[in-house]
């Protein structure tokens, strides 16, 4: 359902980025690990912005708490630059991709399931005329971002 998703397209097509995210997206070779809305929330209220966290509302303010670019470095780490079909993740677990924000996310999981960067897999295999996307319940932060935000 886009509803469950409409925080990431509110802030894929937040103003501060420009064309960049179209950009991104008008690509046809990508895989898209998107997180669900629950997550932005999940995120949002970690670094203490209250029950409501991050959301459709707010979600293009996230430069403003964490530094300029970081919502574009957290969007593009959301990205691989290949169709990563689900079958081919579970094949890659124990492995780490290198995202389209050039920096590695790391591919774990079991027999049945799998995780990046610690965000579970929950619907796979979505495709759309440009892209593959699989539904994630955790919005991935970059070791970059991740350094940023403890210091």
């Amino acid at each position: 359902c886009i509803r469950d998703r409409s925080t990431l397209i509110t802030a894929a097509t937040c103003p501060a980025l420009g064309s960049t995210v179209t950009d991104i997206i008008a690509n046809d070779n990508i895989t898209l690990f998107a997180p669900r809305n629950s997550a932005f929330r999940d995120l949002g209220r970690a670094l203490g912005l209250g029950k409501a966290g991050i959301n459709s509302k707010n979600v293009c303010s996230v430069d403003d708490l964490l530094g300029d670019g970081t919502l574009l470095t957290i969007l593009a780490y959301h990205v691989a630059p290949a169709k990563i079909w689900y079958y081919q993740a579970l094949s890659a677990r124990g492995s780490k991709l290198t995202m389209l924000s050039g920096e590695p996310a790391f591919v774990k999981g079991k027999a049945h399931f799998v995780r990046i960067d610690g965000g579970k897999v929950r619907i796979k295999n979505i495709r759309s005329a440009n892209a593959l996307m699989h539904v994630i319940d955790r919005v991935m932060i970059p070791p970059s971002v991740e350094k940023a935000l403890a210091s």
